[in-house]
């Protein structure tokens, strides 16, 4: 998992960070790391075992900013949920225009970013994400014509019509099931 703070990150002592399995006395040491394409954020790799539950606590001071501000005690309890409560989701988007640049973003029921894909010089785009709860998900393609990754509006000076954007509901992913998702784009 990740933490992400308000500040980029300078370093952290691993004595202030403690994750504890199923509230045991065990110590877990997980690989604890800055990111290093986005120093907000601090990375907290390990095994975690299915159906298990761990708490996680950073103690003050444990962390330190660019700017030399240190962080205040955090405790999160967090689950790990079984295989069988999740799905597969295979996406497979077909006749693109191998001439554009297209942004994939995948999208849960509440419109927050699962995940975001950049996809150019290709006439078909496949994917398949393992592990995914269940839910109902949304696919949103950007014709990208500037290629920046994001949606632009026009320009009425310029003369320049908003980029094209498609969307499409995908098949609700059910706990335990693989759903295959195949997409031909008509865009707006």
């Amino acid at each position: 998992f990740k933490i992400i703070f308000n500040h980029p990150l300078s370093s952290f002592d691993t004595a202030g960070i403690q994750v504890l399995k199923d509230t045991l006395p065990d110590i877990i040491r997980p690989d604890i790391q800055i990111d290093e394409n986005n120093p907000r954020t601090l990375l907290v790799a390990h095994n975690w075992k299915a159906a298990s539950t761990y708490r996680f606590e950073l103690a003050a001071g444990a962390v330190t900013d660019w700017f030399g501000l240190t962080c205040d005690t955090l405790r999160n309890e967090f689950g790990v949920p079984d295989v069988k409560e999740l799905g597969v989701l295979n996406i497979n988007v077909v006749d693109l225009d191998s001439t554009l640049t297209y942004t994939l973003e995948l999208l849960s029921k509440s419109d927050k970013l699962v995940a975001s894909y950049k996809v150019q010089d290709q006439s078909s785009f496949k994917t398949t994400l393992k592990n995914m709860p269940p839910g109902v998900y949304k696919l949103k393609m950007i014709e990208d014509l500037n290629g920046n990754g994001r949606w632009d509006p026009g320009n009425y000076d310029l003369k320049l019509q908003p980029e094209r954007l498609f969307e499409k509901d995908l098949e609700e992913l059910r706990a335990n099931w693989e759903v295959e998702a195949e997409v031909e784009p008509v865009f707006n």
